[in-house]
């Protein structure tokens, strides 16, 4: 595969459509080598999967291709335990789907919230919050980046949006 993949760039055709293909198959393999190797090898294997995963995207001409192969991309970050790694992902992922999810977009404030990116999980929250008021999870991401932020509760900056998450779903409550 690799030595049909140097061929292809050989030749100058970086755009040819079969390339995305093989790039995102080559980084499924090194996904799945993890499985028979030692634990050790673990990290420059995933590294390796998420370079062939990045080539896929550059050369992939479908925006659905990119986001799904992005979306790959994060998940293996994730298994790198590296959190900045998969918020990047996890964003290109978001950024390039014609329709991200509303789940797409808590995940992300969510992974942002762990990684103690606070002021971007707090934008991420207004997002959501902008585009789905009647949900509850932007509220929740907002209040609790400013929690954090906080935690003596001195400025209060998590007030509004703690009374809002209780607003929105006091309605649920039976």
């Amino acid at each position: 595969m690799l030595e049909l993949i140097e061929q292809i760039e050989a030749n100058k055709c970086k755009k040819e459509p079969r390339l995305a293909s093989l790039y995102a198959s080559l980084a499924k393999i090194y996904n799945h080598r993890l499985l028979n190797l030692p634990l050790v090898a673990h990290r420059q294997e995933l590294l390796l999967a998420i370079e062939y995963y990045q080539k896929a995207i550059d050369t992939d001409t479908l925006p659905k291709n990119k986001s799904d192969l992005a979306k790959q991309a994060a998940d293996l970050a994730k298994k790198l335990a590296d959190p900045l790694l998969q918020i990047q992902w996890m964003t290109t992922s978001y950024n390039l789907a014609k329709n991200p999810s509303n789940v797409d977009l808590y995940n992300l404030g969510r992974a942002c919230l762990d990684a103690g990116l606070y002021t971007k999980c707090d934008s991420v929250g207004n997002v959501y919050a902008a585009k789905y008021p009647t949900h509850t999870y932007g509220y929740y991401l907002r209040a609790l980046a400013n929690w954090r932020v906080d935690t003596t509760m001195e400025l209060g900056s998590a007030n509004p949006h703690f009374e809002k998450l209780i607003e929105v779903g006091a309605p649920d409550s039976v």
